[in-house]
């Protein structure tokens, strides 16, 4: 009888020790999954991004009209015999 006892104490026992460090794996995957998720999102958007800047690449290298519109914009050039108007506020 207590050699039953025993050895059902030493199952419950490691019942218990696995069934903590089980819990503990799924927590811990749980969270890789959340990450990896994460992950998925940024790539995709970084993804969409490259794409936009291989347009914009293509555009600057063989669009004249593209390339007008960012030296105007981004540059703050003109062209031959423009002249530019400042207003005061």
């Amino acid at each position: 009888m207590l050699i039953n006892i025993i050895r059902i104490s030493i199952i419950l026992v490691i019942t218990i020790i696995f069934s903590f460090l089980f819990i503990k794996e799924i927590s811990r995957l749980e969270a890789l999954q959340i990450e990896n998720e994460k992950i998925i999102v940024e790539s995709s958007a970084l993804e969409k991004e490259n794409e936009q800047l291989k347009l914009k690449i293509e555009a600057l290298k063989n669009d004249y009209e593209y390339i007008e519109i960012i030296a105007r914009q981004e540059l703050g050039m003109i062209k031959e015999g423009e002249k530019i108007i400042k207003f005061k506020k």
